[in-house]
């Protein structure tokens, strides 16, 4: 997944990669009782994907970005359930209508749907949208401000492309 920021974040691992991007610390699973309050940690391990709150942006922002980011890693897979705002509530202290609204922003976008009575689900085709969506705000961020700077010290489009091309080499 992300192979695209090795470039930018140079972490030798997939995991050292998330959790760089992520910075987080909520844990998003299917057992979600093990994992005790306290435990603030940042890990992405034997299937936890832990997701940190921060003050960078809204809750409801964050909450969406946690199921995004879960359907990218594949903790949840296209048509699985996704744990109840409830569930969400209860594991994290957080007010039932800011994971709503979270979930709600998602499903807005097409990457989830609810079933009535039974809860929400990832949609088919999802983590293809999470990524497209991604990619296009990597352009439109990243990548244009790395050739803003590289025109203003000079560096041409040839020589831009070698070093990201050994950024690569380096990482593998």
């Amino acid at each position: 997944f992300f192979f695209f920021f090795f470039f930018f974040f140079k972490q030798k691992t997939a995991y050292e990669m998330l959790r760089s991007l992520v910075g987080s610390e909520m844990c998003i699973r299917d057992s979600y009782s093990s994992t005790p309050q306290h435990h603030k940690t940042t890990l992405l391990e034997r299937g936890e994907f832990m997701y940190k709150i921060n003050n960078e942006l809204p809750l409801f922002l964050q909450i969406s970005k946690l199921i995004e980011d879960s359907i990218l890693i594949e903790a949840f897979g296209e048509e699985t359930q996704i744990p109840s705002t409830k569930d969400l509530t209860i594991k994290y202290n957080i007010n039932p209508g800011t994971v709503l609204k979270g979930v709600d922003n998602l499903t807005n976008k097409g990457l989830l749907y609810k079933k009535r009575g039974i809860g929400t689900f990832v949609t088919k085709g999802a983590k293809e949208i999470i990524k497209k969506e991604r990619e296009r705000k990597f352009l439109q961020t990243k990548i244009k401000e790395i050739i803003k700077e590289a025109r203003s010290l000079g560096i041409t489009r040839d020589n831009l492309i070698e070093m990201i091309e050994r950024g690569f080499d380096d990482e593998e």
